[in-house]
């Protein structure tokens, strides 16, 4: 078994995910547990010690985070910016998530909250705060896989006027908030989710 990349194209915004698309993904993350002796799916790790914190479920062949109707659960992830990265570029957060929803153009409102942390800061004392949310239309199909990408930062990779940096520290909160007209329960799958870094 090999590593295929996930092209854009096949993660196309507030489209579902084909069954070719997730063969793949269910496919690299065996080869990723395999690879890493254990542990695998990729080096994020969500914090469920916000309050409150979304639920750690197991529905279908997906580890999720379950995010109810009612907003406020929220979860964190902490990434190093990596020395990859060449500035002035704009670091989006690419999400997956599922709903029992069945109707057309009912609205889901993920919102991605940036912290800047320096290799100065301390956690209580960031250099800055950046908060995008993105209306996400779901699909009409119940328990079809959407995907979406939400910016980290201002045009220019800014966050609050400070450009971000290789080195630098983002601590990304996420919560559903309101205006969200998906009345049911909204299943964020881990696995799904992805730090771009370039363009």
């Amino acid at each position: 078994m090999t590593y295929s990349a996930i092209l854009e194209a096949e993660i196309a915004e507030g489209a579902p995910l084909d069954n070719a698309t997730l063969t793949k993904i269910k496919d690299n993350f065996d080869y990723l547990k395999d690879s890493s002796g254990g542990g695998g799916g990729g080096s994020l790790e969500f914090s469920t010690n916000e309050v409150p914190a979304p639920l750690k479920e197991a529905i279908g062949d997906f580890n999720v985070l379950t995010f109810e109707d009612e907003v406020g659960a929220k979860t964190k992830i902490t990434v190093l910016v990596p020395s990859s990265y060449a500035g002035g570029i704009i670091p989006k957060m690419q999400i997956g998530f599922f709903s029992p929803n069945n109707q057309a153009d009912k609205n889901v409102k993920f919102r991605a909250t940036t912290e800047l942390l320096q290799p100065n800061d301390s956690f209580e004392n960031n250099s800055g705060v950046f908060a995008k949310t993105n209306t996400i239309t779901d699909n009409s199909v119940a328990n079809a896989l959407v995907s979406s990408e939400i910016d980290l930062s201002n045009a220019g990779g800014l966050i609050n006027s400070i450009a971000i940096e290789a080195g630098d520290i983002l601590a990304i909160t996420l919560d559903r908030v309101e205006g969200d007209t998906v009345t049911e329960d909204v299943y964020l799958v881990p696995s799904l989710t992805n730090i771009k870094f370039t363009d």
